[in-house]
């Protein structure tokens, strides 16, 4: 059974889910390496995946994505606000070397999906995306076109400074 125990959601007055993912489990090249504190966290799951590291973090993907189902179908009775908090945002604005620079979180294109499919579980909520790893802070409305459906817009905030000056 995993050590880790804490509680990965809150409801907040019934209408409103508030749910922490895991986003750093994408930032990673899978088959080479992940931060040695997931085979702590989670022993059994890298013990199935027999000292491979690819298969451990697709395992760990799955496993994330298999209880966020579980969490938000669970919970999506009344909810009209779906929020997600995790450390990287979908797409930010930075200067580089004096040049402002777009980032589109290409590296993350297969967490994107998965927060789209998992905001498509309550569809008629408002969605939002709190995020963290730029170090300065942003606000903005990230509107995203759906195969074949409506498109989905989700209220970003970055709201983690790092210590730098807002």
């Amino acid at each position: 059974m995993s050590k880790l125990t804490h509680q990965c959601y809150r409801k907040i007055n019934n209408n409103t889910l508030v749910v922490f993912l895991d986003s750093n489990l994408y930032a990673y090249e899978r088959e080479v390496s992940f931060p040695t504190c997931y085979a702590t966290l989670f022993p059994e799951v890298y013990n199935r995946a027999n000292g491979s590291p690819g298969a451990f973090m697709r395992l760990l993907l799955k496993r994330q994505e298999r209880l966020l189902r579980k969490y938000i179908g669970a919970n999506k009775k009344g909810i009209k606000s779906l929020i997600f908090v995790a450390h990287h945002p979908i797409v930010s604005w930075k200067v580089e070397r004096g040049e402002l620079q777009f980032d589109l979180q290409r590296k993350h294109a297969e967490f994107v999906k998965m927060c789209l499919n998992m905001y498509s579980l309550i569809e008629s909520a408002n969605y939002f995306y709190l995020c963290a790893d730029t170090h300065h802070y942003q606000r903005g409305e990230i509107t995203i076109q759906r195969k074949n459906k409506d498109s989905i817009q989700i209220k970003q905030y970055i709201v983690g400074t790092g210590g730098a000056n807002l």
